[in-house]
């Protein structure tokens, strides 16, 4: 996995391989899993799926790390894989 910041200061994530598990699979851990997700969000403190609603549908908590003068800051979203 290669990841950069665009011109516009956006994250940018690229990798390319052949795996043996689902795209969901591949999603969950790097986004839920904090371990993966500190190696390509630098501003991230945790990040935890709260519960599984619907089909593909998952609340996620997310708190990011304080940055300069501005707080940590919490947040709760739904997730939908299509």
């Amino acid at each position: 996995m290669f990841s950069r910041t665009s011109a516009r200061g956006l994250t940018c994530l690229k990798s390319i391989g052949h795996l043996d598990f689902t795209p969901r699979q591949v999603w969950l851990t790097l986004c839920s899993g904090i371990t993966y997700r500190k190696m390509y969000d630098k501003n991230i403190d945790e990040s935890t799926i709260i519960t599984k609603e619907a089909a593909n549908t998952y609340v996620m908590y997310q708190k990011s790390k304080s940055l300069m003068v501005i707080n940590a800051r919490d947040f709760i979203i739904v997730n939908y894989m299509a």
